[in-house]
This record gives C-alpha cells, structure tokens and sequence, in this order.
C-alpha cells in the first residue's frame, strides 16, 4: 500500500543456468519493456494499483512468481481512499471520530449489547475486568472476575447473550455471562486436552460458535513452530475451533489447523466464507475459507495483507467488506481482497458495529474507544427467518429477543415490493419468536427489518 505519486519497486529472485529471462504482467497482461529482475514503477497513480507478478525463463522452461498487489492511496483528513467509488458506499469524508473514552490499559474484544438503549461491553485485560461504556461516554464497570481470567474477545450469541474468550490461566475456556456471572461452555477440547488461550469468536445463524486460539495472555509455553514441545495435557497446536452452543463438549473440533497463529475471524454475511486474521508476524494475512453446509473449512488462502503492523480484531459489514483492526487504525477490504480505504488514528485491536442501526463503527485498542459513523450497516444487522409447516399453518421463527428488528410481509421481493409490519403478534418459545400464519395459494414474502 503506497501513496499516490510515490516510486515503487517491485524485486524477483530466481537462480539457474544463465540466461534468465524476465517478464513482468500487470493483472495478467505482459507490461511492454518489463523485461528485468527489478520493475520499477515511478509516480504511481490509482491506475496502477492491482495485481503484478513476473515469469522467469529459460530454455529448459519458465515459472511464474507469486502475486503481488499493489494498493494506491489518495490521503484526505483522517482517511486514506484507495478505491474511491466504494469508499463513497461506506464512509463520508466529513466524518468525524469521536473520543468516547481513554484507559491506560490494553482493550480488546468490544461488542454492541443493543438493549437497555444500547451500550458497550469491552475487555480491560490491563485490569482484568469487563467495562461497559453507556454512549457518548459513560464508563463503568460491568463484571470483575477472578484475577488471571483475562476475558478477550466478546459476542452476542443469537438470543442476545454476552459469550466471551478468557484468556488467561485461570481462563483458558468459553464462557457463558448473564447477571453478573459467567458459566463455563467450553474448557477443553474433545479429547480432554486444553486449549492454550481462547481470543475471539464468531457466531452462525445454526447456532455454531467458532474460536480462535493464538496462544497469547497466558503466559503457557507454545507448542511448534511458535515453540519447542507441546506441553503435557494440551492442544497440538494453535488452531480455529467450532462448537455448537447447545452441546459444546461433544461437538468442538478443529476446523482450521494451518495458521501460525490465528487471531480475529468473522464470517461474510451469507455465512458461506469465514475470515482469519493471521499476527504471527508483521505485515500480517487475513485468509479466507470457504464454510460447507456441514460446517467443514476449505481453502485458506491469503486474501489481504494488513499495510500496517498484523490484523487483530475483524469485522464484516453488511455489503460483505472487511473492516480490519491495524497498527495506526482501520483497514477496510473488498470481499475480492482489494483495499478500499484507511480510518488513520492509533494502534486498533478490535471493533465491531453498533448503534441503534449498527452504522456506528467503535474502535478499541490502547489507550482508546472511538467511534465513527459509517454509511453500511454491520453485518451483526442482519437476522435469519425459519419457516416449517404446522398443520394448516406456516410457522416463521427468529431469534428472541431481537431487539429493535420487526417482521414484515410483502407480495413480491422486488425493488419495488412494499413491505408492510406484520399485525400478528409474535410470541415467545423457548428463545424464540413465532407467528403462525394460515397457508394460501399466493406467494408471500417474510423478512426481519431493523427499524
């Protein structure tokens, strides 16, 4: 990622029989006279950002180079754009950070609990407590647990309750917290071995919860390539997890075991690609795997790399971006791995989306939370309907309590169906919501709409 105007220089190294030949292509294209080990690009332009990479010749055969991309940014105010016409779709220029509040400690893992009119829960690990900011900046403390527990990252599961990551010695496990107390879910893995430092999380509509487990906070000796032998009673190595809520114990696996150490994850809004923030080193990948129905990980592939220290945190947005905790701020990518632009402010750790239609984007790292309203809803707005057949009648089911969101009925989905709110009053089973509605030989169309 380099500024507009700026010389950049691309390298390849290959050995062989002599002669080599070279040949640079930019998006697949052969570049004219690009024909050096070195390719030099002077007072690059937007136009010039994309994807270069060099085939390397001889007359016993040829191999091509690993990809390179190449991002150009312009800088204006606190943002960095390198993609303008989707930079537009998410955030204004005029936008204006917010200090909501300064901790001298480490934050982390900041999630939007949306009721009781809407608030803040965020990891002080520094002074190992849980902290609730009431907005605009209104702080407290919202649970002080044991000391090492270290809670991390934090999410609400589907009915609206906080599950979290304790990191620490004492921690090590995925927790359950409602009233003021936290109930274990998950302490070990299927095979009674234990898990070094659970960080963050992501939930699926079917009720799966998926972990990451770098190995940081606990102070535990790491198992290979991060260290020299794996401890006595615990995991193989560093590796991403998914369990499901209902039966955690018997139902957590290893879904992605080829990361040195992954961090932040997130889900695309259809569910059907997972994201992996990798912080082994600096510059750090986000990878992407594709999700099976049956919940199965393939891929893996990098699809971006952080300008700018590793990836911690990471969220999805409704249109499917990713928005990227980074070492001087936010970094938000297209789902095709491009950059699109840069929010420049201090080392971030996490975010997440919020505010009562989840266009605020709150930020935490050290030693501040700031907000920024941004222009796309979070994916965190969207909710999933159920429809079975009961009887005579359609049963159409959602998560309870989801808060701020209202059914509504429509004859076509078109862009010009008029959807109206549902007049039947939704009731309340064992955490879900449900209306039954009398079949018809007419179509219908049901969806979930934050108001």
């Amino acid at each position: 990622m380099v500024a507009q105007g700026t010389t950049t220089t691309f390298r390849v190294t290959a050995t062989g029989a002599t002669p080599l030949q070279y040949q640079w292509s930019f998006n697949g294209i052969p570049l004219p006279d690009a024909t050096n080990a070195t390719l030099v690009l002077p007072a690059v332009q937007r136009s010039s950002g994309g994807a270069y990479s060099a085939v390397v010749s001889h007359e016993s055969g040829a191999i091509t180079s690993q990809i390179a991309r190449l991002d150009v940014y312009v800088r204006s105010g606190i943002f960095d754009i390198a993609d303008q016409a989707e930079f537009d779709k998410i955030l204004s220029t005029n936008a204006v950070l917010t200090r909501m509040a300064t901790l001298n400690s480490w934050i982390e893992g900041v999630v939007w609990i949306p009721s009781d009119g809407g608030y803040l829960v965020f990891s002080d690990l520094g002074n190992n407590r849980l902290k609730k900011l009431v907005p605009p900046n209104t702080l407290t403390d919202f649970l002080r647990p044991p000391n090492g527990t270290l809670f991390n990252g934090n999410l609400l599961d589907l009915h609206e309750r906080l599950i979290s990551c304790q990191a620490g010695s004492t921690g090590l496990r995925v927790v359950l917290t409602t009233n003021g107390v936290s109930v274990p879910l998950l302490t070990n893995y299927i095979t009674g071995t234990k898990f070094y430092s659970p960080n963050d999380l992501a939930m699926k509509s079917d009720g799966s919860i998926w972990f990451t487990d770098p190995g940081y906070d606990s102070g535990l000796p790491l198992p290979p390539p991060n260290g020299s032998s794996v401890p006595r009673g615990f995991q193989p190595g560093l590796y991403v997890y998914r369990f499901f809520q209902n039966n955690p114990a018997s139902t957590v696996l290893q879904v992605a075991t080829n990361m040195s150490r992954p961090n932040g994850l997130c889900l695309s809004p259809d569910e059907t690609k997972l994201y992996v923030a990798d912080s082994a080193s600096a510059p750090g990948p986000i990878r992407v795997f594709d999700v099976a129905p049956d919940n199965t990980l393939t891929g893996g592939a990098v699809l971006c790399t952080i300008g700018n220290g590793v990836p911690d945190g990471i969220k999805c947005d409704a249109g499917g971006r990713i928005w990227s905790s980074a070492e001087s701020g936010v970094e938000i990518f297209a789902p095709d791995g491009h950059l699109i632009g840069r929010i420049r402010l201090t080392r971030t750790a996490n975010l997440c989306f919020g505010g009562p239609d989840y266009k605020t984007l709150y930020m935490v790292g050290q030693p501040y939370v700031t907000s920024i309203p941004v222009l796309v809803p979070g994916a965190a707005s969207i909710r999933r309907l159920k429809a079975s057949l009961k009887g005579d009648q359609i049963k159409i089911s959602w998560p309870a309590p989801s808060t701020g969101f209202a059914m509504q009925r429509a004859d076509s989905a078109g862009p010009g169906a008029v959807w109206t709110d549902l007049p039947q009053a939704a009731e309340t089973i064992d955490d879900w919501k449900e209306v039954a509605l009398p079949t018809a030989s007419s179509t219908a169309f049901f969806r979930l709409l934050l108001k």
